[in-house]
């Protein structure tokens, strides 16, 4: 990958449906050549999908972080990622057996459903697990916009989901 690439990336972060015409004409390549480079890039797996975001006031969005037992974290990683709704992102992160979730639902009774589900099944197999609710999102720049300032006019998004 090089600094054309890098550039490309760039552009295509902040707007996945910009035309290959239009990123040509920024950096002075041809459409072909730039249809090209991100063909490259999809295929070695620097580009792994394109995705719309959206922020709808019928949806709310929670972070949850969550210690697993060592020897359990497998397990309640394939549960999570089988979840049928709600869990739209899991991650691993650089904490040991440390896991961020990221949610969305209706409403916030149908996330704490979700994660008193979790609790249940996945209980014994959980050190801690907490979370809240999405507030505001100030920035969002990889949903199509450098600033956004969505604060939600609904009381129901006001802190914590669950804490344990």
């Amino acid at each position: 990958m090089d600094s054309t690439d890098k550039k490309i990336l760039d552009m295509i972060r902040v707007n996945a449906r910009m035309p290959y015409q239009e990123i040509a004409d920024r950096i002075g390549l041809s459409r072909v050549a730039v249809q090209k480079r991100i063909s490259k890039m999809e295929k070695s797996g620097v580009i792994i999908g394109y995705e719309t975001v959206m922020c709808r006031d019928d949806e709310h969005t929670a972070f949850l972080d969550v210690d697993i037992k060592s020897e359990s974290y497998e397990k309640v990683i394939d549960y999570l990622v089988n979840y049928p709704k709600y869990i739209t992102r899991v991650y691993k992160t650089a904490k040991d057996n440390h896991i961020h979730i990221v949610a969305v639902a209706g409403s916030t009774k149908e996330l704490q459903s979700m994660i008193d589900t979790v609790r249940k099944e996945c209980g014994d197999d959980i050190v801690f697990i907490s979370g809240y609710t999405v507030k505001e999102i100030i920035k969002d720049g990889f949903g199509g916009a450098d600033n956004v300032r969505k604060k939600s006019s609904d009381n129901e998004r006001d802190g914590s989901v669950c804490k344990r």
